[in-house]
């Protein structure tokens, strides 16, 4: 028994080592990564065409967070650079406005200023309550 335990101690490498290549397999496997990403964000982003590493991005940390979150390189890259922030609320475009539900008033916008101008101390509804009381 001795001496199965004594052979296959001999075969294993020590833990030191195997850490050591695991490291440097991870590091290889992230650096094969990193260079994919450089090569699709260059062919996306003409402004990165003489980008060489992804430690010339603007917040490269913040990036590499965001990639390991899961993001693609499109979108940690947007997220990650101060120029390329999209404006996140076109999705209101072309909704209705507050004012839905509520009757159109006639009154023109002329006459909606010089209301207001003369009835400082009313709100819009009272104004209009007051219009409609007049136009009868």
């Amino acid at each position: 028994m001795e001496n199965n335990e004594a052979l296959l101690e001999e075969q294993l490498p020590d833990e030191e080592t195997v850490s050591e290549e695991n490291a440097d397999l991870q590091t290889d496997e992230v650096s094969d990564i990193l260079a994919e990403d450089v090569e699709e964000l260059k062919r996306e982003f003409a402004e990165l065409s003489e980008l060489g590493d992804i430690t010339e991005l603007s917040n490269p940390t913040r990036y590499a967070a965001l990639r390991d979150l899961g993001l693609t390189p499109r979108e940690a890259y947007l997220a990650t650079s101060p120029s390329k922030k999209q404006d996140n609320r076109s999705h209101l475009r072309g909704s209705p406005s507050v004012n839905v539900g509520r009757k159109k008033s006639t009154m023109t916008m002329r006459e909606w200023n010089i209301a207001r101008a003369l009835f400082e101390d009313l709100d819009d509804g009272e104004i209009e309550k007051l219009y409609r009381k007049v136009t009868k």
